[in-house]
Order: structure tokens, then sequence, then C-alpha cells
């Protein structure tokens, strides 16, 4: 469609805090402007079979609320993997700490906490005690 997006880049190990959190924050809150026609391949119906204009627009609207459950899928899968590139990324445990409401990115100062880093789960621990102790856990 001619649409360009300045997408941010992911940067090296040596990139300043600015450009990774421009990143994550970008993919985290990632939204699709792709049109209707790239979800299409979703469709159930097909329109020219309708028998009647009544038909025709409920078909219509079957073949919307499809693509835009399509549409949704694609943007939480786009989420999802930024998620788990971040969880395994150590850059933001240097500096960033994933809350857990909504998604958001907050600072983290102490640098103290930075090489005790779960990369399952995206955490920093104060000490290797600690650490351990959340290794061994089941959850």
């Amino acid at each position: 469609n001619g649409l360009e997006i300045d997408r941010p880049a992911f940067g090296s190990m040596g990139s300043d805090i600015g450009a990774v959190s421009t990143f994550y924050m970008y993919w985290l809150r990632f939204s699709t402007c792709r049109s209707d026609q790239a979800f299409s391949r979703h469709d159930k119906w097909d329109l020219q079979d309708a028998p009647s204009p009544l038909m025709r627009r409920l078909m219509q609207q079957k073949n919307r609320e499809i693509r835009d459950k399509a549409r949704l899928m694609f943007n939480d899968k786009v989420r999802r993997l930024s998620r788990w590139v971040m969880a395994l990324d150590p850059r933001p445990c240097e500096h960033l700490e994933l809350s857990d409401m909504g998604g958001e990115v907050a600072e983290e100062a102490p640098a103290d906490e930075r090489a005790f880093h779960c990369a399952a789960c995206n955490k920093c621990y104060k000490n290797a005690g600690q650490l351990s102790n959340h290794e061994k856990s089941t959850k």
C-alpha cells in the first residue's frame, strides 16, 4: 500500500537504554496496519454464492468477524514473539524490567542486580542465593 513505517532497530550489545527501550516498546505494543484484504484468505463464505442481498450481508458480516479475529491473533502472535525475544535478550536486564501489568517497561537502576538474571522469566535477582532458590522452584 506504499505506507512506510519507521520501525526501531534491534541494535547491538553496546546499544544504549533508549534504543533497547524503543525497540521493545514498539514491538510489545504492536498493531498491524494490514488491510482486510490481507486477511481475506480466512474468509469462510464466498459472497458470489449468496442467494439474496440479505444473505450476502450476513455472509459479509461473518467474514468480517473472522478477519477481525485473524487480525487479533496476528497481533497477539507478534507481541508474544517480542516478549519471548525480550526474555532471551540479556540487555533488558541491565536497564529494564517488564512489569506484570500491561507489558509496561520500567527502569531498573542498581548495578548489582545485573549479574543474576533468569532468562526463562526475565527477572533479575540481587544475589546468587535468590537466583538459585528461584531456579529450584517448580514455577
